[in-house]
């Protein structure tokens, strides 16, 4: 995958993240939906776009372009979010970006048709007449259960310490570090543990500005002022408008997506520590990152790959629901989930590709 097709499909997924920082938020399922499907497809090709060079060119171009219109109808979204709450205009935009997102993985699709593994193993799912229809559905909202790593986090989080505490979650790409701090965020929204929340999604192109914007849009609903930058205010008035949100409160931040140490020194100063136990989770793939701006009181939140006997399990059951796989395809479907290398996202990318190939299969037959 070329570079720029990579840089369009962040910068979409960015600006997904940011619609759902919005509150309320229409036809929130279906953007959570188009989130998870974006990221996912990031992952996948990833993987897969390393292992078939051959196909950068083309497919490269081709995702560049879906992802840039893509990317236009949602910016239109997020602006008639903002303004006119015009439904017809809404629905439409967010069709055309679901139409052009499904390109992406249709072409993602003619990238794993190049892996002989895959492309046998659907080829015989499809031959064993599977119905497809009998309730797997391969959703993000609960990749994996990640009970024992959710448990570590909420443990760390809920310690007895009135003290601003810093939680790093670290692991690579499609490990699955931002729907364990998505879980551990609507889990305590639930639960009402903290007075105020607020959620932030960097990238590698961070800009401060641009993270305090998204938070305070996330803050809206807490306070009284405009989320929006106000005409001529500096960076700095934007920053102190964060501080003074969570002054006094007990918080909850979750700064996705981290990439550098300098934006943590950027950051740290608008999140005051006053006694009142705020948390504050962090995801990157950067243990250096982790370890410079976790809290000398806490250690990191490595996240694991998942075994081979998970991610067979974790591939088995998005194919074939509650059922089991036939015996004659169980050996070909355990060297497709190892070729995963432990990825869940990649496992439910590759899990809906497979199920998704029916009419392909039929034109090749």
């Amino acid at each position: 995958m070329t570079t720029t097709a990579y840089a369009a499909l962040l910068s979409l997924a960015r600006s997904i993240h940011q619609i759902l920082d919005l509150d309320p938020l229409i036809h929130k399922q279906r953007i959570i939906s188009l989130q998870e499907k974006v990221e996912s497809i990031i992952t996948f090709l990833e993987d897969y776009s390393e292992k078939h060079r051959g196909t950068h060119d083309r497919v490269g171009n081709e995702i560049r372009n879906a992802a840039n219109e893509a990317q236009d109808f949602m910016d239109s979204y997020l602006c008639l979010v903002s303004t006119t709450h015009d439904a017809l205009s809404l629905d439409r935009d967010l069709d055309m970006a679901f139409e052009r997102i499904d390109f992406i993985w249709e072409e993602a699709m003619e990238i794993m048709k190049k892996d002989d593994t895959a492309k046998d193993l659907r080829s015989r799912t499809h031959s064993s007449r599977i119905d497809h229809s009998s309730g797997a559905q391969v959703t993000g909202n609960k990749v994996v259960e990640f009970d024992d790593d959710l448990d570590a986090i909420k443990e760390s989080m809920y310690e007895d310490s009135s003290k601003l505490q810093i939680i790093p979650i670290v692991g690579m790409g499609g490990i699955g570090k931002t729907t364990l701090a998505r879980r551990t965020y609507e889990d305590s929204i639930r639960a009402q543990d903290f007075d105020i929340y607020a959620w932030a999604t960097l990238s590698a192109e961070y800009k401060k500005v641009d993270t305090l914007s998204k938070l305070l849009q996330s803050l809206k609903k807490y306070t009284s002022t405009d989320a929006n930058q106000q005409s001529g205010e500096s960076e700095a008035q934007m920053a102190k408008r964060v501080y003074q949100s969570f002054l006094g409160r007990r918080y909850l931040v979750v700064i996705d997506d981290i990439w550098s140490t300098k934006a943590w020194d950027d950051l740290k100063m608008i999140f005051p520590d006053d006694g009142s136990g705020s948390r504050i989770l962090l995801t990157t793939r950067l243990s250096d990152v982790a370890v410079y701006a976790g809290s000398s009181t806490t250690s990191f939140h490595q996240m694991k790959f998942l075994t081979e006997d998970q991610s067979w399990k974790l591939l088995e059951e998005k194919i074939f629901g509650q059922e089991s796989c036939p015996l004659h395809l169980v050996e070909l479907g355990k060297m497709v989930a190892r070729n995963c290398r432990g990825l869940p996202l990649t496992i439910v990318v590759v899990a809906g590709l497979i199920l998704s190939s029916g009419n392909m299969m039929e034109e090749e037959l």
